[in-house]
């Protein structure tokens, strides 16, 4: 953990807003609530019963999506005549799942059918030309397409010209003309179907809603639990109908899943406790996603599709293997590219890191380019190579729009796509440097530090009283948790830390005792045991994370997953030193310069043991006139101080130090 500065930004209503007092009153519902569905802009007592109404009741006609009577009507022709029908889909969760309920659909009605996933490698993104000739030399007669295939116009008129129909199942925007065949995608223009957020599987849902006229509970019944899979990982608004599938679906995941996917989730090893949307997201998706990024799509498809119990254990030992792989080499490419610019000159200073290697493998670089960009606060391109070409991922850092500083050198690219905080590219290998050279002259020109700075958004400082478990289940009710309704970040601000304790396997991990207002708040911070360099009991902290419960032996104990920390704000310090102050100072560095801290701590130490006002600048600045006086080299790696002492020549002159003078002017 590198950074331990955050911009921390509020949200506009705690629970003791009036409005959120209110709200709480007229809807009976606890002003915590109250106040975080005021902060989502539920401000309504009618808004805040739709929001809180996960019924499956609330689902659309599936009709009212422009194009589903013909669909239907062409499916249920190819199952009349025995006709074959291919399911295309994509390769990652979203058209994985929308492939799997389809085929199973079909096939349990008696279709002739069969499905291809095109190689994300070898075949790319959406349907190709060479595809559809393999496909149509299997004797398919209708396509059906499933999270792919809005923009494929040329492709469709290719499948005509083989002799085969094709239906178009998407939810991606429609750029361009809407292929000239029956499409179904809520994002049509001309689409009248009031939720347009439908995943690509959500879509998939409704077309077989429609093939049963409509009767989404027993297409629930039998698929909810990949249908909110394929939503939740493809990171779809979960509000409207989407709240409505993923509630579902999580309660078929924890009742009665998909048999492959109950054995994803017991080598995951979340079979034994609640799932919600974060374990579908942060231990299901990504297993389902490894094998397109690793090997094929087929042997996700497979293992939710298969009714064998020994196939499915040995595709989800492969999935495991696939994972393990996809986690090695993001870690091996992520070591790599850190490695680089922290030993190569050309990066020193720089705003935006560029870097391309032949031997980077496409499929993970967008995971490992967001790490490199935590890591270094600061927007980052990874590019892998071959025959001069280099294609890759953007992620950007802070409030720093990536998206506009890409598009200011989109004459460079031959593809470029993406949003404010990340980005795609397809860029000729020689162009990389200017590419290098151009992103740091926009970035000089539009990105301040501040920018720069990793950002929490934090619902309201948390009332150290409600710190209960009651408070805590409270929150269920705005379950499930995702992309437009984010699971709440709350703060607890000028806390006393009181312990810090390694847990965990190789003490990756650690517990935070606070006392807040005479409450006592623990908090639970995995994969960060560097917080020992940072922080020690006695500090003053701010820190943010969400509410959990943590049941162990028949009692409940609230508990905090830590987001961020930072030290507690202070007014600033003067930069001024006395003699003394730098004899005391010199005095803490050689009784402590064997140890590994950060500059803000040893700070705060020297602070507490001297009595001086002190910050990181300050001791900074210590060092510095140390080293000018030939006292002391120092390192600083991650911002942990590295402190040598060097053999004293004798009595120093302060005056020897221009920092020192500079200082003092």
């Amino acid at each position: 953990m590198k950074c331990v500065e955050y911009n921390f930004r509020y949200k506009p209503y705690s629970p003791s807003s009036p409005e959120a007092q209110a709200l709480a009153a007229g809807c009976k519902i606890n002003a915590v609530v109250a106040a975080i569905l005021l902060n989502r802009g539920i401000d309504t007592e009618g808004k805040v019963a739709a929001f809180l109404n996960k019924d499956a009741t609330l689902f659309h006609d599936p009709f009212l999506l422009k194009d589903m009577d013909r669909a239907v009507s062409r499916i249920k022709r190819a199952l009349l005549c025995k006709e074959k029908i291919t399911v295309y889909g994509d390769y990652d969760v979203d058209g994985i799942t929308a492939t799997s309920i389809v085929f199973l659909y079909l096939r349990e009605k008696g279709a002739s059918c069969d499905y291809y996933i095109p190689d994300r490698e070898d075949e790319g993104y959406g349907l190709s030309s060479e595809a559809l000739h393999k496909i149509a030399e299997s004797g398919t007669k209708l396509i059906v397409t499933v999270d792919t295939g809005i923009t494929a116009a040329a492709e469709v008129e290719t499948a005509k010209a083989l002799g085969m129909d094709i239906i178009i199942t998407d939810h991606h925007l429609c750029t361009g003309n809407v292929p000239d065949t029956i499409t179904v995608n809520p994002q049509r223009p001309d689409c009248p179907y009031p939720f347009k957020s439908l995943a690509g599987v959500g879509v998939a849902f409704k077309l077989t809603c429609a093939l049963e006229s409509g009767n989404h509970e027993y297409i629930l019944n039998k698929f909810a639990d990949l249908v909110s899979l394929g939503t939740v990982a493809d990171m779809m608004e979960l509000t409207g109908e989407n709240r409505a599938i993923v509630s579902a679906g999580l309660e078929k995941i924890n009742s009665s899943p998909n048999a492959g996917l109950a054995l994803l989730m017991e080598s995951a090893g979340i079979s034994g406790r609640k799932k919600d949307s974060s374990s579908i997201g942060f231990s299901i998706a990504p297993r389902i996603n490894a094998a397109g990024r690793m090997a094929s799509p087929y042997i996700a498809a497979e293992l939710l599709m298969s009714d064998d119990p020994k196939r499915q254990s040995e595709l989800c030992a492969e999935l495991e293997t696939l994972n393990n792989q996809r986690r090695n080499t993001e870690n091996s490419i992520e070591k790599a590219a850190c490695t680089r610019i922290d030993n190569k000159p050309m990066y020193k200073d720089k705003k935006i890191y560029v870097l391309a290697d032949s031997e980077w493998q496409a499929g993970v670089l967008g995971i490992a380019v967001s790490k490199v960009a935590d890591r270094y606060n600061r927007p980052c391109i990874l590019m892998t190579c071959e025959d001069g070409i280099a294609k890759g991922s953007a992620r950007s850092a802070g409030d720093f729009n990536l998206y506009q500083a890409m598009k200011s050198c989109e004459d460079l690219y031959d593809k470029f796509g993406g949003h404010e905080f990340a980005a795609g590219l397809t860029i000729a290998e020689d162009k990389i440097p200017e590419l290098f050279r151009r992103l740091n002259d926009y970035a000089d020109k539009h990105m301040d530090l501040k920018s720069m700075l990793p950002v929490m958004n934090i619902e309201f400082d948390f009332p150290p009283e409600l710190f209960t478990p009651e408070t805590i289940y409270s929150l269920e009710i705005l379950e499930p948790f995702g992309n437009s309704n984010p699971h709440p970040v709350f703060a607890f601000k000028n806390a006393l830390l009181t312990g810090l304790t390694p847990m965990g396997e190789g003490n990756k991990h650690m517990r935070l005792q606070l006392n807040c207002s005479g409450t006592t708040i623990t908090v639970v911070a995995f994969n960060k045991a560097e917080l020992m360099h940072y922080f020690e009991a006695g500090d003053s902290v701010d820190v943010a994370g969400t509410l959990t419960i943590n049941e162990w032996n028949g009692r409940s104990y609230p508990q905090m997953m830590l987001s961020a920390i930072k030290p507690s704000e202070k007014p600033p310090v003067c930069q001024k030193f006395t003699q003394d102050e730098l004899r005391l100072v010199f005095k803490y560095i050689k009784s402590n310069h064997d140890t590994s801290k950060s500059a803000s701590l040893h700070a705060r130490i020297i602070e507490k043991q001297t009595g001086i006002p002190f910050d990181r600048e300050k001791f900074i600045n210590a060092l510095e006139i140390f080293v000018q006086l030939r006292l002391i080299t120092y390192t600083a790696e991650d911002d942990v101080i590295g402190i040598y002492m060097l053999e004293s020549a004798g009595k120093v002159n302060l005056t020897d130090s221009p920092l020192f003078c500079s200082l003092q002017a």
